[in-house]
């Protein structure tokens, strides 16, 4: 808990190459047996120090300010993490899942903190919680579960993070970092297999060059499994894996004072669509049933729509759109330049491209009721550029930064809702006396939906309201500038303070269009344009109680910045909306205690959440289904987090985590889909964790390591208006591993297992009561399966 030493060169404490400790290693025990979890029969001493670069200067976790869950490479492998939806399992009031706002899109991101982030994958929307690989920004949430390949380690920030990253995020940050490559040569090759014909393979390579000033690493990692959701009318599955990832790393030593760090990503995945399926909930008085079972399926003699599940999460009638495909690159330069012993500057220069295609049959039936299909491609270019000094004899550490952000995306969805619903109105020979439900004949009457229209009979006009065959274009451009400033000044050698400032401006462009398919009929054929900005300031006060104890307050201000409906129905619906805003509250405690064998981290917070964008699927009035953005409400968001790692013998070690979460709407404004008693999207009220992990030396031939997880989440909901019928009811999960790893340290077997209650479980899900209908994404079953690793 000791603060650094202010005799210390404090550009290396600022930037200094950061080689992250594991989170349950030993000083004792050789650095490739903890690589693979394995441990050596003289283990002593208590929990390693954890190296963090949070605050933009390697710093210990125990002697960062901030609520944070750090993860090491050795840990991210000894838990099997292998995406970054794994991540969440054991960070306090994190929640990351996939497929937001059904779509199919099992590529597509959803991460919440808090309470806080973003329930809608369209290009109009920005996240909540940034996600950054070496600083980088990713702007989208479409193929951002991202593989974890080759980390060093993962970061995990909660609260508001504008005064130190590129762009400012307001309900936290995820910080991946990768490995940089090593000084001499060597590598891995690893196989996992298991069911649903699982097989994994994960290798890697360091290569110096020239000297060692001049490094190089390697890592691919290629997933195949089947999926575990059967489409029983066609043969095809739902929820598999075909991807492959590739990462290469250049490490240039310039210098004595020049670090020159290159890296290049490519991601190509190959799947069909997100594990949906229909769970039950069909209304058959919903608007849209009546309409295409009276004028679609009686006139054709085509089946009637009629509940389409199955009776069962892991299967589906549906026979639409089913493709999740994706390729996402991108390119990064990161130079760091010792100017003296008190100022440094780095800058990271960033390139990323995506292409993405997503479809889903949301009915999940062999008719043509609800079935959409994206295609769409997006590009970025970002600068950043920092400069970092050490002032007041050392007591003053501070960060200058400015940030370039430029995009370009264009998403192309063909929606298909009601199929043949336009011919068949257009085939009738009157229109339909719709204009009083009280009187009028079935299937007319009853939907409040339809008063004022009498469609039916050629050529009429209000046939084209209900002509819900169209496709819609969207291209966005944004553009971002900003510049922050975020210091730490020591009053004395317990005391200290931190300050932080930030000014964003973003200017962002839409183009819609959008044109009926049977009609004919143009929705929306324009352009808007719309610019924001704010100012969030960052205070906070710091106390070293003791070489073992840091107490630490803030406040944090965090802007997320407006946008567009990007699903107008009309052209006056296509109308831009607010940023929302936070103010941050937030006290803690870290200590570490009994020789540094029990780690105990607690964090409470109190955010005051304005002008939230609240994306919510309504009917428009004509049958539509219409998604909508307003800022329609304001919330008060508080909790608890514990984090605690303990190792009571030199063979045991133990995690838990523990998070309460108070998330309250306080006025909802003009909002139509909530109440003040409704609940906020992925955010439960508790969940919690345990691990324990027992090493067992087995002589001369090496370590048994037996580990055992459990970790519970309370009662979710899944969309803005708390819909119970994707609503998620409390549920655990299980998992167990038993792992050989040899004495050297350089071979391992596995044996693992996943669910092991086998719960059935939803991880999101779309209520589209007008169509009477529910469609779930679920969550995995159990598995089993085996892995080999060998080093070299």
């Amino acid at each position: 808990m000791k603060k650094p030493s202010m005799g210390t060169n404090p550009v290396t404490r600022l930037i200094g190459p950061v080689a992250a400790t594991a989170l349950l290693s030993t000083t004792s025990a050789p650095a490739i047996s903890q690589e693979f979890g394995g441990l050596t029969d003289d283990r002593t001493g208590g929990l390693e120090e954890i190296v963090v670069t949070a605050l933009k200067r390697e710093e210990s976790l125990q002697d960062t300010p901030l609520s944070i869950t750090a993860l090491s490479s050795a840990e991210i492998e000894r838990r099997r993490i292998d995406d970054i939806t794994k991540l969440a399992v054991f960070a306090p009031n994190v929640d990351i899942s996939s497929s937001p706002s059904g779509a199919g899109g099992g590529d597509n991101s959803q991460i919440t903190i808090r309470g806080v982030g973003q329930n809608d994958f369209l290009l109009t929307t920005d996240p909540g919680v940034g996600v950054y690989l070496d600083g980088v920004y990713f702007a989208r949430s479409t193929g951002g579960v991202l593989d974890v390949v080759g980390l060093d380690r993962v970061e995990i920030l909660r609260g508001p993070q504008g005064t130190l990253f590129g762009r400012n995020t307001i309900g936290g940050a995820i910080s991946l970092v990768s490995e940089r490559p090593a000084e001499t040569f060597g590598g891995f090759g690893e196989v996992t297999l298991g069911e649903f014909n699982r097989i994994n393979l994960h290798a890697g390579v360091d290569l110096p060059l020239i000297d060692n000033r001049l490094l190089s690493k390697f890592v691919v990692l290629s997933k195949s499994a089947d999926g575990y959701v059967d489409r029983l009318q066609t043969g095809e599955e739902l929820g598999d894996e075909e991807s492959i990832t590739g990462r290469a790393s250049l490490l240039w030593q310039a210098g004595d004072t020049l670090t020159v760090y290159a890296t290049a990503d490519y991601t190509r995945s190959r799947a069909n669509s997100a594990a949906s399926t229909s769970i039950g909930s069909f209304d058959p008085t919903a608007a849209l049933v009546g309409l295409y079972n009276g004028f679609v399926a009686g006139p054709t003699m085509t089946p009637a729509f009629t509940d389409p599940s199955t009776g069962s999460l892991f299967s589906t009638n549906a026979t639409g759109p089913n493709r999740n495909d994706s390729d996402v690159a991108g390119a990064s330069v990161t130079v760091d330049w010792n100017i003296s012993d008190s100022l440094a500057f780095k800058s990271i220069t960033a390139y990323r491209d995506q292409e993405v295609k997503f479809g889903r049959d949301g009915d999940n039936s062999p008719l043509t009721i609800r079935e959409t299909d994206n295609a769409g491609t997006q590009r970025q270019l970002s600068q950043e550029f920092q400069l970092l000094g050490a002032s007041a004899d050392g007591r003053f550490d501070w960060v200058l930064g400015s940030f370039f952000f430029d995009e370009n995306a264009d998403d192309f969805n063909e929606v298909r809702l009601v199929g043949g619903l336009f011919d068949g109105l257009e085939a009738l020979p009157v229109p339909l006396p719709c204009l009083d439900p009280a009187t009028a004949p079935p299937p007319c009457a009853g939907p409040t939906s339809f008063y004022g229209i009498a469609p039916g009979g050629p050529g009429n006009p209000s046939n084209i309201a209900l002509d819900l065959e169209f496709d819609a274009f969207l291209e966005v451009e944004n553009r971002t500038y900003a510049v922050f400033a975020h210091g730490s000044y020591a009053f004395s050698d317990r005391w200290s303070g931190t300050f932080g400032i930030r000014y964003s401006d973003d200017k962002k462009d839409l183009t819609s269009f959008q044109r009926r398919i049977n009609s004919g009929a143009i929705i929306t054929d324009l352009s808007v344009s719309d610019s924001f900005d704010a100012v969030s300031p960052k205070a906070g006060l710091e106390f070293v109680a003791s070489d073992s104890m840091l107490l630490y307050a803030s406040y944090a201000n965090g802007f997320k910045t407006g946008g567009f409906n990007g699903r107008p129905l009309n052209a006056d619906e296509l109308t831009s909306f607010e940023p929302e805003e936070l103010d941050a509250f937030e006290a803690g405690i870290k200590t570490d205690l009994f020789d540094d064998r029990l780690r105990l981290n607690a964090a409470v917070f109190l955010n005051d959440y304005k002008d939230i964008q609240l994306t919510a699927a309504v009917d428009d009035g004509t049958g539509n289904l219409v998604v909508t953005v307003d800022n329609a409400a304001e919330a008060e968001i508080a909790g608890l987090e514990l984090e605690v790692t303990a190792r009571p013998t030199d063979r045991l070690d133990l995690f838990a985590t523990l998070s309460v979460l108070d998330a309250e709407y306080k006025d909802i404004g003009g909002a139509t889909q909530i109440t003040e008693d409704s609940e906020l999207v992925k955010a439960p009220e508790y969940t919690a964790s345990l691990l324990a992990r027992y090493t067992a030396p087995l002589g001369q031939w090496g370590d048994l390591v037996l580990q055992g997880d459990w970790s519970h989440i309370d009662d979710v909901f899944n969309d803005v208006q708390n819909n119970a019928s994707i609503a998620q009811e409390a549920y655990s999960l299980v998992n167990f591993s038993i792992t050989f790893v040899s004495a050297d340290g350089r071979w391992r077997v596995s044996l693992f297992g996943s669910n092991l209650t086998d719960e059935e479980y939803i991880v999101n899900g779309v209520d589209a009561g007008v169509f009477g209908i529910s469609e779930a994404v679920v969550g995995r079953p159990r598995e089993w399966g085996v892995g080999f690793k060998a080093s070299f």
